[in-house]
């Protein structure tokens, strides 16, 4: 149950990945026009020369824009990497945390089976003892019967 519960949570984390993957290639794929868009309203720029200052002006926008939108992307690449880092971090840190269950879990199995060990061998001594007291009180009962016959037949004879 333990490598199926593992293997749902690896493939959880794998799932994780790629869609980290994926968003950070279409924030690359969005940065790479943003420059393209800068750059051909540079060149616009350029080519209309003096006669385009309204345009210009508005070239200048669109510029700021993609300079905007291309830093935003790499701060939203940067995030992607953090996140993509964190869950490894977190995948690293489940697996430790099943091994160390899985060694508790094999410690208490050890335990019990020394528990059941020792009540075994605690119920053993106690019976070993039960006939130990009951050899004492035979030999005691033999002892008090041999004393009593012995005091029947009176006092040795004196010599």
């Amino acid at each position: 149950m333990n490598w199926y519960l593992n293997l749902k949570t690896k493939g959880k984390l794998m799932l994780a990945f790629v869609c980290v993957m994926v968003f950070t290639l279409v924030v690359s794929v969005i940065s790479i026009r943003a420059f393209w868009q800068q750059d051909a309203a540079d060149n616009h720029l350029y080519k209309v020369g003096v006669q385009g200052k309204g345009f210009a002006v508005v070239a200048e926008e669109v510029r700021k824009l993609a300079e905007r939108s291309a830093s935003s992307a790499k701060e939203i690449a940067q995030y992607n990497i953090d996140a993509r880092n964190s869950v490894q971090r977190g995948e690293e840190m489940v697996a430790t945390t099943v091994e160390l269950l899985d060694k508790i879990k094999t410690n208490l199995d050890q335990f019990a089976i020394q528990t059941r060990e020792s009540v075994a061998s605690t119920k053993e001594q106690s019976k070993a003892g039960l006939e130990v007291s009951k050899q004492v009180d035979n030999s005691v009962s033999e002892s008090a019967s041999v004393a009593a016959a012995a005091s029947e037949m009176g006092p040795p004879p004196a010599k």
